[in-house]
């Protein structure tokens, strides 16, 4: 998008959303889009959220919300970017906080969490997944460095015993993927009727296998 300045020229503007331009700005109309979205999302699920709706709930015209995000991608991305924040937040609570804890410990609190984040916060969380950039546009950088945030506390939950990197972040992924397949898996009913406590045991065993194995490897 381009402004016309005071002396008639035109220069590039930033679209807050997009990649290169994202900021949390304050702006007031930019959050009411936000939090139309969100609430569309919330009722109608991802394949829900059209242009026209938005803009009627937000009370704005189409273009509005091109201008501040470019199109419709722009408010998913930013969506999907506060929801991994909410989602790290939401991991870090549930950390122990106990002095030393066991890697045991901290990835069950981890996968728990993310249960918990998963069902409390269901329609953002199959947002994140479900949701396909249009051909020819890469993730924005603030995306990125958020997923990387993620796995990194996975990394330190398992780094007391897995010191190369190339394996800790592909130990990382693994882990993510286990859990994160058996949970969507539940909520989608695969598995049988969803269970809270069912999947809750389900992915503990998985990661307390891994943490057995891992605490027979000597650390380097």
């Amino acid at each position: 998008m381009r402004a016309r300045t005071a002396q008639g020229r035109t220069q590039a503007r930033t679209i807050p959303g997009l990649s290169g331009g994202w900021t949390k700005g304050l702006d007031k109309m930019r959050e009411i889009i936000l939090k139309a979205a969100i609430e569309i999302i919330e009722s109608n699920g991802l394949g829900g959220l059209k242009a026209r709706d938005l803009a009627a709930a937000s009370d704005c015209a189409v273009g509005t919300i091109y201008n501040y995000f470019g199109n419709l991608d722009g408010v998913i991305l930013a969506i999907n970017i506060e929801t991994l924040e909410l989602l790290e937040a939401r991991l870090r609570e549930k950390l122990p906080a106990t002095p030393s804890p066991t890697i045991s410990d901290r990835l069950v609190a981890l996968a728990e969490g993310y249960l918990s984040f998963a069902t409390d916060e269901t329609a953002r969380w199959r947002a994140l997944f479900e949701h396909r950039l249009s051909e020819g546009r890469d993730v924005p950088e603030p995306m990125r460095v958020q997923q990387s945030r993620l796995f990194k506390l996975i990394e330190d939950a398992i780094a007391d015993q897995m010191t190369d990197p190339c394996e800790l972040s592909c130990a990382a992924r693994a882990l993510f993927a286990a859990v994160h397949g058996n949970i969507s898996l539940a909520l989608d009913s695969k598995l049988g009727p969803f269970d809270a406590d069912e999947t809750r045991r389900q992915i503990a065993f998985v990661v307390q296998c891994v943490a057995r194995g891992l605490s027979k490897v000597p650390a380097a």
